[in-house]
């Protein structure tokens, strides 16, 4: 469905700029921009795919992966078509880059590269797929027995105006929203935004830009703005980075970025180092070890991070999948796969006792209250109910 796009500047040529990302996309008339899914249409910009849906599913949080945010639950997650950013190692590359002809880059080692269809076909198929509205949303994600939205998939920036009017909805029926994202938006529409999402999943792909513009087409400083301005917002935040061997795994630039965390947001953001492996474009990098996940695990603890996490691998150590009290060390979430338990009963008083304390910090949204440690009376940035 076409819907008239916001952020957007226009001239008496006809020709607009897209001001939604840092792109700053100046389209010319019946031209799209980075991201193919705005379209100048005779000097005004649309969105050629406000709701429509290329993926629902009922998902455990912390598939998000979201490790503080409501854990134990399941939330309605939605992805459209699209990214404004361009990842040749991109693991969801079916449905983020549709419009994206399907060649290997010159450093992969693989000959041919066969497309799953023409991008005309594509396009085609896209945008005639039935639409959904905001209403249908939140209609299915309280009938899946949700409480909580996500917008993942695919990057929900691209499809904003849904994104938007759906956030705006849910926070009006009592459903919280999440947004996975690669941080790549400009500070207006984020601003707008932020109002309405309670937590953001950010995927920050490596911490130079080089490896930025070399590999994502994008630059890195918004995105570190964007992290810092959710922090400071009282959203919260979970970051997210892929480690790529040889690419964005080396030490010295890990440990300033581990050190950028604590300082810019918190030593207690939690952090997901996440397991490469051969997809898309990039065919040729063998997958992440798990040795090598642990060894920089260990450093990002080292540097002072309280709450560090090993995805994308089987068989992660305690140490690296459950949450501990930074202050004691008594475990407080222990997770088994999706397999979640708070231990109530054993290092818990009842859950009841945490949302009767009256002295918690306050979060975003007044309901939403730090979790205590039971055996020292610590508080932690993580929403439990």
């Amino acid at each position: 469905m076409f819907h008239v796009s916001k952020f957007q500047e226009s001239f008496k040529d006809n020709r607009v700029i897209c001001r939604l990302c840092p792109h700053n996309c100046k389209i010319s008339p019946d031209k799209s921009g980075i991201c193919k899914v705005r379209i100048n249409n005779k000097g005004e910009l649309y969105s050629k795919i406000y709701g429509t849906i290329s993926s629902a599913a009922v998902d455990p949080i912390e598939k998000k992966p979201l490790y503080h945010f409501f854990p134990g639950t399941s939330i309605y997650s939605i992805g459209n078509y699209g990214c404004n950013l361009k990842c040749v190692f991109c693991q969801n590359w079916e449905i983020s880059q549709p419009f994206e002809s399907i060649e290997p880059d010159p450093f992969d080692s693989i000959e041919s590269f066969d497309p799953f269809g023409s991008i005309e076909s594509i396009e085609s198929d896209i945008l005639n797929n039935e639409t959904q509205t905001p209403k249908d949303i939140i209609k299915k994600a309280i009938e899946s027995g949700s409480n909580s939205i996500a917008f993942t998939y695919n990057e929900p920036t691209v499809w904003y105006e849904f994104v938007y009017d759906t956030a705006v909805l849910s926070k009006k029926h009592g459903i919280k929203t999440v947004m996975v994202t690669n941080g790549y938006i400009n500070e207006e529409p984020l601003e707008k935004l932020i109002e309405y999402i309670d937590a953001f999943a950010l995927d920050i792909k490596g911490f130079t830009n080089e490896f930025y513009k070399k590999y994502t087409g994008g630059e890195l400083s918004p995105v570190l703005k964007s992290a810092e301005s959710i922090y400071k917002s009282g959203a919260h935040i979970e970051i997210i980075m892929l480690i790529i061997p040889g690419l964005n795994d080396d030490p010295a630039t890990l440990n300033s970025f581990f050190k950028w965390i604590s300082k810019n947001l918190s030593n207690e953001t939690p952090i997901h180092l996440n397991a490469f492996h051969p997809d898309y474009k990039m065919q040729n990098i063998t997958p992440t070890s798990y040795d090598s996940l642990k060894e920089i695990a260990k450093s990002a603890k080292k540097s002072g991070l309280k709450h560090v996490y090993i995805g994308n691998v089987r068989n992660v150590e305690p140490e690296f999948k459950n949450t501990y009290c930074p202050k004691c060390n008594n475990l407080l979430i222990k997770r088994n796969g999706y397999d979640i338990n708070i231990n109530a009963t054993k290092d818990f008083k009842d859950l009841k006792d945490f949302r009767d304390t009256k002295d918690l910090k306050d979060t975003k949204n007044e309901s939403e209250e730090n979790m205590i440690c039971p055996s020292c009376g610590y508080k932690l940035k993580t929403i439990i109910f």
